[in-house]
């Protein structure tokens, strides 16, 4: 295998290993609550929202 081919087996393994953390579905949680709420729309249209990190390692849209 050269070294290319290792390279994207490597990166492929990496993305399947955070595409299983509690972190990375609750971030892709948010999005997708994020962009098919209507009311969370409107405030991001205006620049008015902003996602944060809360104390318990979830996110928060504020």
């Amino acid at each position: 295998m050269d070294q290319l081919e290792e390279i994207i087996k490597k990166s492929t393994e990496l993305g399947e290993a955070i595409a299983q953390t509690t972190v990375y579905r609750d971030f892709k949680k948010a999005e997708h609550d994020l962009l098919h709420n209507t009311e969370a729309r409107k405030f991001v249209a205006k620049g008015e929202t902003r996602i944060s990190w809360e104390t318990n390692g979830g996110i928060g849209i504020e």
